[in-house]
């Protein structure tokens, strides 16, 4: 079966051209908080997408090459001032979740006034802003200062800060706790093997008990099928997002559709 186009395929010379003006936009997908019957969405994340055919067709490949050349700082940057243009058109009452690698606020040392200036310019307030961080990339034990030093000024902006894909690596949850996040999102991975492994569900309980206990709301990611749900309840998560529930798609068409959804609606799915 054909993977369709690889990091390695492409070089240094192409990012420049799909990370030029317009190269970029952004698709959302919402997050519902799980409230017995009735689920709101209070929250979207930015996903990146191209606008041209081509590589940038799969957000996955972009971010390989970046990371292979060294530039992942700039294509997160670049895609944050993509998802700020985009999300002009959300709804007010809808939280904004903006995906960030903890390379960039290592080595950004201004990206706190980066952020703060693409808010101010969308109007979109830094208080419904939360930065997503990678829990699995690699942080060299010297760049930990600068990480935990970028986090609390972000704090210190009324940002909020969510570790992205938690439970990806159970062994390296003791890191969590140098983020000190506001949520914890779940691998949609372990959503998939909960499903049919005791263990895996034991897992997916005691990282959302983990969440309670250090005051961080738990996400679980990868919701697409009615069973999903009921173990987004039975191990009492806060919020819940997946392609059942809703698709990434572009803000105008994501306004277009109803708030709410109900698990009655889920069920019949």
């Amino acid at each position: 079966m054909c993977s369709g186009p690889q990091a390695a395929d492409y070089n240094a010379a192409d990012l420049p051209r799909w990370m030029q003006p317009g190269t970029i936009t952004a698709h959302f997908q919402p997050i519902y908080r799980v409230n017995g019957s009735v689920m709101p969405p209070v929250a979207v994340e930015s996903l990146a997408r191209g606008t041209r055919a081509g590589a940038f067709g799969s957000p996955a490949v972009m971010f390989a090459v970046a990371r292979e050349k060294g530039l992942v700082e700039t294509l997160d940057c670049r895609c944050i001032r993509a998802a700020f243009e985009a999300a002009q058109s959300l709804s007010p009452d809808l939280d904004l979740f903006l995906n960030v690698h903890p390379r960039t606020l290592c080595l950004c040392s201004d990206f706190p006034a980066f952020l703060a200036d693409e808010a101010a310019r969308s109007g979109i307030a830094l208080t419904r802003i939360t930065l997503e961080v990678l829990e699995h990339a690699r942080v060299a034990d010297r760049q930990c200062c600068q990480l935990h030093a970028s986090l609390e000024v972000l704090r210190d902006l009324g940002v909020r800060v969510a570790v992205d894909d938690v439970g990806a690596e159970p062994e390296e949850a003791r890191r969590l706790l140098l983020f000190r996040p506001h949520y914890l999102k779940l691998d949609a991975g372990l959503v998939r093997r909960a499903r049919a492994y005791t263990r895996d569900r034991a897992l997916l309980h005691a990282i959302c008990e983990f969440g309670r206990d250090m005051g961080a709301e738990v996400i679980v990611e990868g919701i697409e099928r009615p069973c999903d749900l009921a173990l987004v309840a039975a191990a009492d998560a806060a919020m819940a997002q997946g392609y059942m529930l809703c698709p990434p798609l572009p803000a105008d068409e994501l306004m277009q559709r109803g708030k709410s959804i109900t698990l009655g609606q889920m069920a019949e799915a």
